[in-house]
């Protein structure tokens, strides 16, 4: 497919004058986290100074925020107070160097809502049957607490399963 709007655009943006790399599994909890518009620009810039230039944290001064956010100085303080009450982000507040940000890359330990799986997610996502783990593994989820929370899937599913595993990978 063509971009309509590349002829008439002044600018050309290209992977190798710069990209962030994001964990696919990171980038969806971003994205299914139900955040205000002001948090999601905290920590998009934090994936920027960190992220952006292959570091895990930086020093970003309240100023950086405020000019690459736009939001007022009050605006910048609340967010970054409700990032990290959430734990998206972890603040270490040091007097001299000032302040140091990074992203929780462990999205299972945000206090953010998280995506629910389906029943269908569940019942191909259970390896257990297959002989591949002796765990069910949700990649998106919490490990599981409780026995019920295990979706035992039928012989069907698993054949499924297989025809689709052995095609898709």
């Amino acid at each position: 497919m063509k971009n309509p709007w590349r002829d008439i655009s002044k600018v050309n943006p290209q992977k190798e004058n710069g990209h962030r790399q994001i964990a696919n599994d990171c980038f969806k909890a971003i994205i299914a986290a139900k955040l205000p518009g002001a948090v999601y620009q905290i920590i998009f810039t934090i994936i920027d100074r960190t992220w952006g230039y292959g570091k895990h944290d930086a020093p970003i001064s309240l100023g950086s925020f405020q000019s690459s956010t736009g939001l007022s100085r009050q605006g910048v303080i609340s967010a970054i107070k409700q990032a990290e009450n959430l734990r998206i982000i972890i603040v270490s507040r040091e007097k001299k160097a000032g302040s140091i940000y990074m992203i929780n890359k462990h999205w299972d330990t945000w206090l953010a809502s998280q995506p629910q799986l389906t029943s269908e997610d569940a019942k191909l996502v259970n390896h257990s049957l297959l002989g591949q783990s002796t765990t069910v593994d949700y990649p998106s989820q919490p490990p599981l607490t409780i026995a019920s929370q295990v979706v035992t899937p039928t012989t069907e599913i698993i054949f499924s399963y297989k025809s689709r595993s052995i095609i898709s990978w």
